[in-house]
């Protein structure tokens, strides 16, 4: 009678935790600590998000298919590039397929080249997971020890934090 007490307790533990499993090993939000970006630019350096360490981190995900993001970028980096370097380093990633649209659109918006970055197909998946990016893009801001801030935060939040 007490094995079967035993195999029932845990087989109702078990249906429990797989219902509330949902795919997400890791999800992004306020509060937590951001993670680790790395990507290879054209000129053989890496972009690395742990390099920005002692400054804020705008980082926003974009790419010409979603409008939404790509106007949400934009709106981003004219607001934003009045706030001096230290305080605030805007990255820009890119997911479209084709680089040479990437560079056109980035000429055609008058974006900052120094603060977009186009990512490869072989890095795109890695980056869609570790920032849960599969139900849509989004931006994040990263405070100084590498915590999100906010997600999705709007202009007026982040010169209110800045310039608190």
């Amino acid at each position: 009678m007490k094995k079967t007490l035993y195999l029932l307790g845990f087989s109702i533990a078990l249906l429990f935790s797989i219902n509330a499993y949902t795919g997400k090993v890791y999800e992004p939000r306020t509060g937590s600590k951001a993670p680790e970006l790395r990507i290879p630019s054209s000129d053989s350096t890496e972009l690395k998000l742990s390099d920005y360490r002692g400054r804020y981190v705008l980082l926003s995900f974009w790419s010409s298919s979603d409008a939404s993001s790509r106007i949400c970028v934009k709106d981003y980096e004219q607001s934003l590039s009045s706030v001096e370097e230290g305080k605030l380093k805007i990255v820009s990633m890119n997911f479209d397929r084709s680089a040479t649209l990437f560079r056109e659109i980035v000429r055609i918006d008058n974006m900052n080249e120094e603060t977009q970055y186009h990512v490869e197909d072989s890095e795109a998946s890695d980056i869609i997971r570790a920032f849960d990016l599969s139900d849509g893009f989004k931006s994040f801001l990263i405070d100084r020890e590498g915590r999100i801030v906010a997600v999705n935060p709007s202009i007026t939040a982040i010169n209110e934090l800045l310039f608190v």
